[in-house]
């Protein structure tokens, strides 16, 4: 569950990973997607599913559903669902 919630963009820093190669060189990656393990990491899946389940139960209706955005990238059925924690 953690790793398909995306970080923002601002908060990637946050969660940085340092790492040393084979000739002792240090390397610094960022994470991309929610860490298990971070302490905060609980709390934000569920805030995050909170947020998908309030979308849905607002735009659903016995077993139809209505949403709709903008432009397609805001919209639910592009499979990216990024929301900002």
């Amino acid at each position: 569950m953690f790793h398909g919630i995306s970080l923002h963009l601002g908060d990637r820093d946050l969660h940085p990973i340092l790492l040393r190669d084979e000739s002792k060189q240090l390397l610094d990656f960022r994470m991309t997607r929610l860490t298990f393990g971070v302490t905060s990491s609980p709390f934000l899946a569920t805030k995050v599913l909170r947020q998908v389940a309030t979308v849905i139960m607002d735009n659903i209706y016995l077993d139809d559903s209505l949403s709709g955005a903008d432009r397609v990238e805001m919209s639910l059925l592009s499979g990216n669902l990024s929301m900002k924690c």
